[in-house]
């Protein structure tokens, strides 16, 4: 018990003041798992690479545009090839990896909330080809967008 207090001895000592030894195993049983439990649902994110966290959010900011590699490379003034291998290296996907699959979570979430049209809902999200945006969508979520829209509105 006590190594698990650490260096917080004085709050030990005033625990054990109005508690019995078992009382406070009690409460730090219970803060412990509250710990654990808050730690697994909302685990520590490191802190990224900062040009990486703001071409994520350059992306965010500019789904509907046409984003490309070149121009972010361009904004961002680095080798797009550079810029390419760094983001891969720092989350695990491409760029255009990235966008595809940010650009496919927001269509969802329109095809959920609103009643635009799938076309509609394509091009707001960047994809000026639907047949493109159909394939795409249907790979990421193994439903066409017609059944995704369908089967979210059940259920709602």
């Amino acid at each position: 018990m006590y190594s698990r207090i650490g260096e917080h001895r004085d709050l030990l000592d005033s625990l054990e003041k109005g508690l019995s030894k078992q009382d406070v195993e009690i409460i730090c049983d219970l803060i412990e798992g509250h710990i654990r439990t808050l730690l697994e649902k909302f685990p520590a994110k490191a802190a990224g690479n900062p040009l990486v966290e703001n071409i994520k959010s350059y992306i965010m900011d500019n789904l509907e545009y046409n984003i490309t590699i070149s121009l972010i490379a361009d904004i961002f003034h680095y080798n797009k090839l550079y810029l390419g291998r760094l983001f891969k290296k720092e989350t695990g996907e491409s760029i255009t990896d990235f966008i595809n699959a940010q650009r496919l979570k927001r269509a969802a979430r329109l095809l959920k909330d609103t009643e635009q049209s799938i076309l509609s809902v394509a091009n707001r999200t960047g994809f000026n080809n639907v047949t493109y945006f159909n394939r795409l969508f249907k790979n990421f979520y193994e439903v066409s967008p017609k059944e995704y829209r369908a089967s979210h509105r059940k259920n709602d």
